[in-house]
């Protein structure tokens, strides 16, 4: 299992507000925290990011940035947006089936939690880590 995957699975359940999570939630949204700081554990950054945006931004110009119509895999970042100029949600791609990926993000019904989601919807990927 891709590492970033096994670490985002090992949380799936968890909800908001629980200390068991990498980073202390608020009001605010923390999906890209979430990903973000299981990145910062894994090596691949410094520091958490809150805004999804910044977060796909920020590993664009360290060239883990992928096209988001091209080949997704485990381990990959995908995104799109929300309402707001700088809104967006973020999710880590568990599996691919076809069309379809099957996703694990923070900040989903107030927690960790795997979904299946059109993969047409994403709008940013990125690859931050070899699977």
């Amino acid at each position: 299992m891709h590492p970033l995957v096994a670490r985002a699975a090992a949380l799936v359940g968890i909800a908001e507000g629980d200390p068991r999570l990498p980073i202390a939630t608020s009001r605010r949204p923390w999906c890209a925290a979430f990903a973000s700081s299981l990145l910062v554990a894994l090596g691949v950054l410094s520091a958490p990011r809150w805004n999804t945006r910044k977060l796909f931004v920020v590993l664009a110009k360290l060239g883990l940035g992928i096209r988001h119509d091209g080949e997704l895999r485990p381990g990959d970042l995908v995104g799109w947006p929300r309402s707001g100029p700088d809104s967006g949600h973020v999710e880590i791609v568990e599996r691919v089936d076809g069309d379809w990926l099957e996703t694990i993000g923070g900040n989903v019904a107030n927690g960790v939690r795997r979904r299946r989601r059109a993969r047409s919807r994403v709008k940013w990927a990125a690859r931050p880590m070899p699977g």
